[in-house]
């Protein structure tokens, strides 16, 4: 809770009205100022909730428009499930394992190499 609002109320109605692409760039640049105090009280579960919510943002059914955008959301959670203490992080944040998202990573990439080529 930030200032008596709920990490699920803030990023949740980032997002609602907003077109995917604004909603998911708001929410890393949420993500971007919570950054240096990630690990204190409180603060894990928002950033937590925002991760979960900025890969809604840039959906799979998305990932054609923006596979940059949601393979940078998924680095951001490999890297936070690195230094992350708790117990399995990856279910909270409901992207799969470090494998599985290094899979989702590569087919993101090619996705986007076939666009550039495409044009």
């Amino acid at each position: 809770m930030i200032n008596g609002v709920s990490s699920e109320a803030l990023s949740h109605n980032a997002g609602s009205a907003l077109n995917p692409a604004v909603a998911g760039a708001l929410l890393e640049r949420q993500l971007d100022s919570l950054e240096p105090s990630r690990w204190k009280d409180g603060v894990r579960g928002v950033f937590i909730q925002l991760l979960k919510d900025a890969l809604q943002a840039y959906s799979v059914t998305d990932e054609e428009q923006m596979p940059v955008r949601r393979a940078r959301v998924l680095v951001r959670c490999m890297e936070f499930a690195y230094h992350d203490q708790g117990n399995d992080v990856y279910s909270e944040i409901g992207c799969g394992s470090a494998k599985e998202m290094a899979l989702q990573i590569e087919h993101l990439a090619s996705c986007q190499v076939r666009a550039m080529v495409r044009s």
